[in-house]
């Protein structure tokens, strides 16, 4: 469960038997342990100088009552935040930290503000989970609608006012940065990775191979992590860039990626070098680390872009697609959406038979590297009258 901010990294490590927290710095190469009790723990969360964690109150490595504890790096000092036992997954955002409350299987969004020791309940209706948190916005999943089937609700600490985001009750893993919301979607059956934005109220469909899940967001680079063979066992790590609409596979071992976090340039995530099974998918774990910047290669890995003749009209539509990928590509893969693909061509025609809005992409491939563009909704075919 790595968390990244600036130049530091924490993780839950269980080197000694039970899992405490630890923290790595870039900028000194050096490591150190943060908490030393026996109690389990979980959801490390860093910000500037403070991390938050939930932990359990007795000492055997099981789940119990839980309670959120705060270690300011400035001062050295650990605290513990909560009392209640019933308080877990803490997300921090500056002086504040949200967290689940349970009280006899009932959870709801609760708010901590650390600079004046004082609680708030944020929901009532006792169907929340898993909490993200920007600024003065806290984001969660919630199934008040229908048992089990999550919708993203936000509230805004400064307005006070709650929002509904979605309405489809498929939401699963969360996550906030500035004015946009990227989360797990199960509407077509499978997952995939859609984003709201908060400033036009647009929903974008980032993904559409359906294997794609956990997200997380640092300005305009989404990562996940996706199971392009629909299996855990060979997971791994992925980007898109809002602003280029292209996306990057970060990571291509055989080994599983999982539980990415992205700080500016730096995404960090568990890797399964060593060994991973289904019953033990963490053993033998490490932390890894890619820069996403820095000294451009002398051959750049291919930017994907394409553009077409004509983007709606009548069944059967006949389209040409040529591509206008840059960097030199010697391999291109399109994708039509509708279960028709074509590989090893430069420019591509291809007729629609029937009516719909079709999801397009195009995967361009050199010695350096591939890269993908999608465009959601990008063909529309109407039925002929």
């Amino acid at each position: 469960m790595p968390s990244i901010y600036g130049d530091k990294i924490v993780f839950l490590d269980d080197r000694s038997g039970w899992n405490n927290i630890y923290m790595y710095d870039l900028s000194t190469s050096k490591e150190a342990q943060i908490t030393t009790s026996e109690s389990k723990k979980e959801y490390p969360a860093i910000f500037e100088d403070r991390i938050v964690w939930q932990e359990y109150s007795n000492n055997t490595n099981t789940r119990d009552k839980s309670d959120i504890h705060m270690y300011n790096l400035s001062t050295s000092k650990e605290i513990q935040v909560t009392n209640s036992g019933g308080a877990r997954n803490p997300v921090i955002y500056g002086d504040k930290t949200a967290y689940i409350y349970t009280l006899n299987g009932i959870t709801n969004i609760c708010f901590y503000d650390l600079s004046t020791s004082s609680e708030i309940q944020i929901t009532n209706n006792g169907s929340a989970k898993n909490p993200a948190i920007y600024k003065d916005r806290i984001v969660w999943q919630d199934s008040r609608n229908r048992w089990e089937t999550y919708d993203i609700y936000m509230y805004d600490l400064f307005t006070k006012k709650e929002t509904q985001i979605t309405t489809n009750q498929s939401i699963k893993d969360l996550a906030i940065y500035g004015d946009k919301i990227v989360w797990t979607d199960y509407r077509n059956g499978y997952s995939d990775i859609y984003m709201y934005n908060l400033s036009t109220s647009k929903e974008t469909r980032i993904t559409i191979n359906g294997s794609a899940y956990d997200p997380t967001i640092y300005e305009d680079r989404i990562v996940w992590q996706d199971r392009n063979d629909r299996e855990y066992l060979n997971a791994d790590i992925y980007m898109y860039n809002i602003s280029t609409h292209t996306e990057t596979q970060i990571t291509s071992n055989k080994s599983r990626q999982s539980s990415p976090a992205i700080y500016g340039d730096r995404i960090v995530w568990v890797d399964s070098h060593n060994e991973y099974t289904n019953i033990f998918p963490y053993a033998n774990a490490d932390i890894y680390m890619c820069t996403v910047s820095g000294i451009e290669p002398s051959l750049k890995t291919p930017v994907a872009d394409f553009f077409v003749n004509i983007t709606s009209g009548n069944a059967p539509l006949k389209v040409l697609f040529t591509d206008n990928s840059t960097g030199s590509p010697n391999f291109w893969h399109w994708d039509f959406g509708d279960g028709i693909k074509s590989k090893r061509a430069l420019n591509a025609t291809h007729t629609f038979t029937e009516p719909g809005e079709y999801d397009v992409s195009l995967t361009v491939t050199n010695e350096n590297g591939s890269n993908t563009r999608i465009m959601p909704k990008y063909i529309t075919v109407s039925k002929r009258k």
